[in-house]
């Protein structure tokens, strides 16, 4: 199997949902990137599509549902929360993620994004008519790059979401321009959530941000079984300034500054079975379901000498 490359070691453990691609250490967009224009176009095309033929697709919600995730990120939003604070839900589609973050640790605005005007249309009017119990009461709907979301204040939303619009974004530098995006527009005290594809190269990247930002990590890997014998699983990413310190069973893989990422101590490992057993892999071998790094025997070749002597 082919992985994706992980230059330092994985320091500890959290939680997260996650889909195997291919077993490949890829996620969706990880290879073969378009230029950043191109990209954000293509985006935008094919979100269109999705959402104008699959009515069902204006309501979906994407990997996992929001009780899957709400007891893990739950500690963190609550100490980020404020009654004027603002839940901004990058590239949210038809999600109501946003709206029950919101209700859920009493925050006062929703600030809901995505790439297809379509969909934010759609958006304008559920909440311009939501009589729903719970329903939130000022709700702002905007067309928008998450890669440049130059229209959002820095340090003006109390949690950031995203679910799955990371995945969606094609190459790794439009992965870190949008990490790093969310990491501007969050307030000093606010907390970025990222529920994504379980790749073993989303680790890195993750990594890679949280230093930059000067921000703590935490992730958290869900679902019903181990990825090795087929189950579907996804990391959970949880980015803050101060998340806590170990021994809170939540685990942590880097804090932004000042960790040595070659460590070969798990220090931070989490009490979570799962999550430690995936993240070790990550650590280990580049992969969410084997143990070891491959070695010149799993090379794939076209023939080999067992195949004997061809025209």
């Amino acid at each position: 199997a082919r992985r994706g490359g992980l230059g330092y070691m994985v320091q500890g453990q959290g939680f997260g949902l996650l889909h195997v691609m291919a077993n490949s250490g890829e996620g969706v967009g990880d290879a073969n990137p378009l230029p950043t224009h191109d990209a954000t176009a293509m985006l935008a095309k094919h979100w269109g599509k999705v959402y104008e033929n699959n009515a069902t697709a204006r309501t979906r919600e994407w990997h996992c549902e929001y009780h899957d995730v709400q007891g893990f990120i739950a500690r963190f939003c609550e100490s980020a929360s404020h009654p004027y604070g603002t839940v901004l839900d990058v590239g949210c589609g038809g999600s109501c993620f946003g709206e029950r973050v919101l209700g859920d640790f009493g925050l006062g605005h929703l600030f809901l994004t995505d790439i297809d005007p379509g969909i934010v249309e759609i958006l304008k009017a559920r909440y311009e008519t939501a009589l729903h119990e719970g329903a939130p009461k000022s709700v702002t709907c905007e067309v928008m790059d998450c890669t440049d979301m130059k229209s959002i204040a820095s340090n003006s939303c109390a949690v950031v979401l995203d679910k799955g619009t990371l995945d969606a974004l094609h190459g790794e530098k439009d992965k870190m321009r949008m990490l790093l995006e969310c990491g501007r527009v969050l307030a000093a005290s606010g907390v970025f959530v990222s529920v994504s594809f379980a790749s073993a190269k989303r680790v890195p990247v993750l990594m890679e941000a949280a230093k930059r930002m000067r921000l703590q990590l935490r992730i958290k890997v869900l679902g019903q079984g181990d990825p090795r014998f087929g189950h579907t699983v996804y990391f959970v990413a949880v980015l803050g300034k101060d998340l806590g310190t170990a021994g809170t069973g939540t685990g942590c893989l880097g804090t932004g500054s000042g960790m040595d990422f070659d460590n070969d101590d798990l220090a931070y490992a989490s009490e979570d079975e799962l999550t430690q057993t995936v993240l070790t892999r990550v650590h280990r071998a580049s992969s969410v379901i084997e143990y070891d790094p491959p070695s010149k025997e799993d090379e794939l070749t076209l023939f080999d000498e067992s195949d004997g002597e061809y025209p």
